[in-house]
């Protein structure tokens, strides 16, 4: 399946553009953008939004921040289909298929500066199983469960590494080394405020692989780990 993605303001450009006559209808222009720009129904559309903005039943790419892991599932299902099965000795009711796979849904808590909201994801179809602590890009389906929003996850995308992201990463992975791999939080924190970075906090954060404990937080490096 082929992924594309938006801005609404590139949306609401092309309409005042092409159609100014229905502009405010957004999902009126998304369908015009998506016959002009070959967009098939086995395709989709994300808008790139905060999660702030997000509405039922909208296709949205999302950049977030996984604060942690609600609860965990697991189901035996189609290979095919996805559809769970109990009876594995027969072919799967809804498709035909004679091979089964264990599935896995997982709930995540994200979040941006706006707001948050629940990642619902199913594993082996998402290909990154996202990492507590780590900012990522989702793309999804929002949906309404329980009047809250949530967020049904079609593509996990791990964010490029900038070069001001770089620099800053392998700049806090040196202050590691000066203090043997482990450093007060504070001190970790303040040394970063000092620093202008031209990167949020967060996402340098995201990219290390950070333990916390006692107040103190701990670099552990992958085996043969180096700079970026």
């Amino acid at each position: 399946m082929v992924e594309e993605e938006v801005t609404e303001e590139q949306l609401k450009e092309f309409g005042k553009t092409r159609y100014p006559k229905f502009v405010d209808n957004l999902e009126l222009i998304r369908a015009c953008y998506e016959r002009e720009k070959g967009i098939t129904p086995t395709q989709k559309l994300y808008i790139k939004k905060k999660i702030s903005e997000i509405k039922e039943g909208e296709f949205v790419s999302i950049e977030g921040l996984v604060a942690r892991k609600e609860r965990e599932s697991k189901y035996v299902g189609c290979k095919i289909c996805r559809k769970k099965r109990k009876d594995l000795t027969a072919p799967c009711i809804n498709c035909g298929g004679t091979e089964f796979t264990e599935f896995i849904w997982q709930n995540f808590l994200i979040g941006d500066k706006t707001a948050v909201v629940i990642a619902e994801i199913l594993l082996p179809k998402i290909s990154i199983a996202p990492v507590e602590g780590k900012v990522y890009e989702f793309k999804g389906k929002v949906s309404m469960y329980k009047n809250n929003y949530q967020l049904l996850v079609d593509v996990v995308v791990e964010p490029k590494v900038t070069s001001d992201l770089k620099r800053a990463v392998n700049e806090a992975m040196d202050l590691f080394d000066v203090y043997d791999g482990v450093v007060e939080k504070q001190t970790f924190q303040e040394w970063f405020a000092r620093q202008n970075f031209n990167v949020a906090y967060e996402e340098v954060i995201g990219y290390l692989n950070i333990q916390e404990k006692e107040n103190k937080i701990m670099l552990v490096k992958k085996e043969g780990e180096e700079k970026k």
